[in-house]
């Protein structure tokens, strides 16, 4: 019977390593018989509550066998009757995280590590993290507050609200009286001046009275009349504020005696946190009499729906994987406002567990309202083995070294004939210590399928000596070089006459830094042997100055333009007396920018050495271009002038024209003269007709044309007219005629 059990169980383990959860049954349940839990709430189950970012309780899994053989655990986490392995967790203590709201059940399986089908699972234990609020105050006090030394604290009345940071939209919720704890529990004592109420790692206190039982007296103590009140400076709220007593006055007024002004610890006031627009009026007691005064609180704004309004990274999934809000976006829509973000710790995700190819949809979900997004599951396939795809760089070993799997790739093979490369780390491998010549296979491992290496263990060998077989390239250096061992060669020599080629960079050589004029050997050291390499070291030659040997083509420039080394040869003189011609590319030239008229010198700098070189730049000019119009002249003051010369114009019309305008570059300038623009002009003019005389001019000019001609006859005759009529007018007439002869 023991044997049916024990392969019926051995099944089930096959089922646990090839799957990524397993039903909750699969458990051997005879395993009590051999294994047993240190701690009682393993074998019972047990509930843990803790607030969000709390430091929780680390669970204690430990087991015993009874015949004292090592126990090796796994801890998973259940939910609907599965079984998911946790990664990383498989020591006897587990320490869930708080981080985030929820309920989560633990169970840890214990196995013995040279039988691993007997195993025991523990009891669910169930870990209740809740959000963490801000405070927890008495929001109502218990109907008795005066005891009698010996009473017991009766919170009957009494209300305690856990009220949360406005940012993190979780309402305000009155504890249930299972949910927080109360100090002292016993008898009280007049010492006893409150009452502390803890929940998830925060306080609040009720104010008590403790007193003695004492003899009456014969003058009966003052009775309270009245209860005064100076209202608060506040009076008005939002909904879900708290209240601000700054400024209130309670003054408790006896039947005799002076009125006594109340501290704040000896009275009581409700409400004080989470404000509703239905609290009007704010109620102070104090030894069972109250006094009240008004307030406002306005209502605050509501939550009417959420959405997706950015689709997640990722929608497609394969079963086991758990849900990635990356990139996702969901949005609060309320009743007054804009929209609001919320961030993804907010939310809620159902499924919160690892996907099944059932699962099509994800609810997330925020202060009571949902939005689904749908999601597509492939089934999962499953680990069937693992292969070696790719050998390591090292498959022969000395006795003693360990493996080393650099260069190899491990692959594994799935159910659905694909392979994915594993990452070395997460490839278990034996032997793991020293190797030894009878180990002639590496047994890798990984989710309980293995796979094997061939290697080859070489058994110590002694190291005799090293011996340098090839000199290195360089064994002529010059003071402060270093020593260059490329292209030597060195060999290791063991105890069987064996030789071992050796990297040069497993080497160390002394001197290692700069080499000196009295170095004249190197020592070569490996694993405490030595040899030596001879070599030479000659003093170092120094720059002593640079010369300009042959000017450059160019020294004569105009402003603007830029040095030109082309044709210039520059020479390097050194201490030893020998000289180097330099590339102009190596040099430093100074000015390096547009040459301007105070330049006469460039500088030349070549490793902290300088030259100099004599220029010369002029003012540069642009050229004044005459194009000669038609019916006229132009000419120029310059043909060519800088910026900023005045140019002068001279403009002559050709007979019956006269000038329109000058022209510098197509544009008309006023007057005779410009100024010179930073670039060449052209010159030119417009010359127009002039405009004909009146009629009286035309008879005049023919009068002349006609007496040009030696047509005398009409002159004589109006000459002797005029004389007749009057000798003045004809005396006019011919001093106007001749006048106007000349002329013509």
């Amino acid at each position: 019977m023991k044997k049916t059990r024990k392969c019926i169980l051995s099944i089930f383990l096959t089922l646990l390593l090839t799957a990524g959860s397993v039903p909750v049954t699969a458990w051997a349940k005879d395993a009590a018989d051999v294994l047993a839990f240190a701690k009682d709430y393993m074998k019972n189950g047990a509930t843990f509550t803790y607030g969000t970012g709390k430091t929780p309780e680390a669970l204690d899994g430990t087991a015993t066998a009874k015949d004292g053989s090592s126990v090796v655990y796994q801890w998973y986490t259940s939910s609907e009757g599965k079984l998911t392995p946790l990664k990383n967790a498989s020591s006897a203590v587990y320490t869930p995280g708080t981080e985030k709201a929820g309920t989560t059940v633990y169970v840890v399986e214990a196995k013995l590590a040279a039988s691993p089908e007997t195993a025991l699972k523990s009891k669910e234990i169930k870990v209740i993290v809740k959000s963490a609020p801000e405070k927890i105050t008495v929001t109502s006090p218990p109907k008795k507050t005066e005891y009698k030394e010996g009473e017991s604290f009766d919170p009957d009345g009494m209300a305690v609200t856990a009220v949360y940071k406005k940012d993190s939209q979780v309402p305000s919720e009155v504890l249930s009286g299972s949910d927080y704890t109360i100090a002292p529990k016993g008898k009280l004592t007049p010492a006893d001046t409150e009452i502390t109420i803890s929940y998830l790692g925060l306080t609040a206190v009720q104010p008590i009275t403790v007193v003695r039982e004492q003899k009456p007296k014969e003058d009966p103590p003052p009775v309270l009349t009245e209860l005064r009140l100076t209202p608060p400076d506040r009076t008005e709220y939002e909904e879900g504020d708290s209240l601000d007593t700054t400024g209130l006055t309670v003054t408790a007024v006896y039947d005799k005696g002076e009125p006594k002004v109340l501290s704040p610890g000896e009275y009581t006031i409700s409400p004080t946190d989470n404000l509703k627009p239905s609290d009007t009026l704010v109620t102070v007691s104090y030894s069972q009499m109250t006094a009240s005064f008004p307030i406002r609180v306005t209502p605050a704004v509501t939550l009417e729906r959420i959405e997706v309004t950015r689709q997640p990274d990722k929608l497609s999934y394969t079963e086991g994987e758990t849900f990635d809000p990356a990139g996702m976006e969901v949005s609060a829509f309320f009743t007054v406002g804009e929209p609001k973000i919320i961030s993804h710790q907010e939310l809620s995700m159902t499924p919160d567990r690892p996907f099944t190819a059932s699962d099509t949809s994800v609810t997330i979900t925020y202060q009571g309202k949902s939005a689904s997004l749908s999601v597509t599951v492939q089934p999962a396939v499953t680990l069937t083995g693992i292969e070696v795809t790719h050998q390591p760089d090292k498959l022969t070993y000395e006795e003693g070294e360990l493996f080393d799997p650099s260069g190899m790739e491990v692959s594994a093979v799935f159910s659905n004939l694909t392979k994915k490369a594993l990452d070395t780390k997460d490839v278990g491998y034996s032997p793991e210590v020293g190797l030894t010549p009878q180990d002639t296979k590496i047994t890798l491992s990984y989710k309980g399928k293995t796979a094997t290496l061939d290697i080859k263990v070489l058994p110590v060998l002694t190291m005799e000596s090293i011996q340098i077989t090839a000199p290195p390239q360089k064994v002529n250096y010059t003071e402060g070089e270093s020593f260059d061992p490329a292209g030597m060669e060195v060999f290791a020599v063991f105890s069987d006459n064996s030789r071992k080629a050796l990297d040069t960079k497993d080497l160390t050589f002394t001197p290692d830094g700069a080499l000196k004029t009295t170095d004249t050997k190197v020592i070569v050291s490996y694993k405490g042997k030595t040899a030596e390499q001879k070599i030479q070291v000659l003093a170092a030659v120094t720059l002593e100055k640079i010369t300009i040997t042959t000017p450059p083509d160019k020294t004569k420039y105009i402003e603007g333009e830029t040095f030109s080394t082309k044709g210039m040869e520059v020479t390097a003189v050194f201490s030893d007396s020998s000289k180097l011609a330099i590339d102009n590319k190596d040099l430093s030239i100074s000015p390096d920018r547009a040459l301007k008229t105070s330049d006469k010198m460039i500088t030349v700098t070549y490793k902290g050495k300088t030259a100099e070189q004599k220029i010369s730049v002029s003012e540069k000019t642009y050229k004044i271009t005459v194009k000669d119009p038609s019916n006229g002249t132009v000419t120029v003051s310059k043909t060519t002038a800088k910026e900023g010369d005045k140019i002068t114009v001279t403009a002559k019309a050709n007979k019956g024209y006269k000038l329109k305008n000058i022209l510098v570059n197509k544009k008309a300038i006023k007057g005779s003269s410009f100024t010179m623009p930073a670039e060449d002009v052209t010159v030119t003019a417009t010359f127009v007709k002039t405009v004909s005389s009146s009629n009286s001019s035309d008879n005049k000019t023919k009068t002349l044309k006609a007496a040009k001609t030696g047509d005398t006859a009409p002159i004589l005759m109006l000459s002797l007219m005029a004389a007749v009529s009057a000798g003045a007018a004809a005396l006019l007439l011919r001093k106007r005629f001749f006048g106007m002869a000349s002329k013509k």
